[in-house]
């Protein structure tokens, strides 16, 4: 009896931790549970939640089990499930994706190989899905030429996804022309876009960092300060779309100096920003309210914030930066 009182109890635990929806598995991730999340979610779970388990693989560099993983539920698939087949054949790529970045110059391009087989697959297998195009596109797009990359195949892969996905689309032909250096009709795209839809807070990002890439800060002064009127927007993808576009214009004004006491507010907020949008930002913000504080002519209160990013990074690039706020009045 109490051999089976044990049993039951150990399928309570099961079930009572079990990781059953991408709202659980998206809050585990958001809270850092990776350990959770690669213990909890189930070999079968459904491609949506079994993505999360990929991410916390490769968050703790786990990829070969990863890899090992996702092939055993491969094995398990019919083979006429083509639209499921490929979904598995995303994860392996993005897993090798993530492995390619990991790994030294004399591995990474094989991964990179592995990376783009396994896009293509998933692509030959369900050419219709729109994650299967997004991906192969954005390695075409992403990829030195050497391992793959190419913006031409990026680009014929685009145009047939504007058919279906006019925004999406849309925007991968935007990122192929830039990759062809094809700037006129990279711009010509990306104001077509802005006009078709001007709320959407994604391709503003897009545009912004190709106008700030290409020294172009009046426009992207322009773009941002447009885009931050936009209201914030809901869902929490969007939303960190949003925030982000408040560092952008904080960045931006330390250039084009205009603006300065909004770019300050808006780098404010973004320091208020959820935790899940800020973290990868180390104390960039900080530093970046230093500098916009210097332009507008408060030093003191500059080396001060300058102070603070320096104390708590360990970013030898940002400390130098501040350094020359503090030593010399600079930015």
């Amino acid at each position: 009896m109490f051999k089976n009182l044990l049993i039951v109890l150990a399928l309570l635990s099961f079930q009572l931790h079990a990781v059953e929806t991408e709202q659980q598995a998206k809050k585990l991730l958001a809270d850092k549970q990776i350990e959770m999340l690669i213990n909890d979610i189930k070999d079968d779970a459904p491609y949506e939640v079994a993505n999360y388990k990929v991410i916390a693989f490769n968050r703790s560099k786990e990829f070969d089990t990863a890899i090992e993983w996702i092939d055993a539920r491969l094995q398990k698939l019919p083979k006429n499930n083509k639209e499921a087949r490929a979904k598995e054949w995303l994860l392996k790529g993005n897993v090798y994706a993530n492995q390619a970045m990991d790994a030294s110059i004399f591995t990474a391009a094989s991964y990179a190989s592995d990376c783009l087989e396994s896009y293509q697959k998933a692509h030959e297998l369900a050419p219709h899905l729109l994650d299967t195009k997004e991906s192969l596109i954005g390695f075409y797009n992403g990829a030195p030429s050497f391992v793959g990359g190419d913006s031409e195949k990026a680009l014929a892969l685009a145009l047939e996804l504007e058919k279906t996905h006019p925004l999406e689309g849309g925007r991968a032909i935007f990122e192929s022309y830039k990759g062809m250096d094809e700037d006129e009709k990279a711009q010509a795209k990306l104001q077509a876009l802005l006009t078709q839809y001007p709320q959407d807070l994604t391709l503003r990002l897009a545009g912004s960092r190709y106008y700030f890439k290409q020294e172009r800060f009046k426009d992207n002064h322009a773009l941002l300060m447009e885009s931050i009127g936009i209201k914030k927007p809901e869902d929490e993808e969007t939303q960190a779309v949003w925030y982000i576009l408040h560092y952008e214009l904080a960045k931006n004004s330390i250039e084009s100096k205009l603006a300065l006491p909004k770019a300050i507010e808006a780098v404010q907020l973004f320091q208020r920003a959820p935790k899940y949008v800020t973290e990868y930002y180390e104390q960039w913000p900080k530093l970046r309210e230093a500098q916009l504080t210097l332009l507008s002519g408060d030093k003191k209160a500059a080396i001060k914030l300058a102070k603070q990013a320096r104390a708590a990074s360990d970013d030898n690039k940002l400390r130098k930066k501040a350094k020359r706020i503090i030593k010399r009045g600079k930015v």
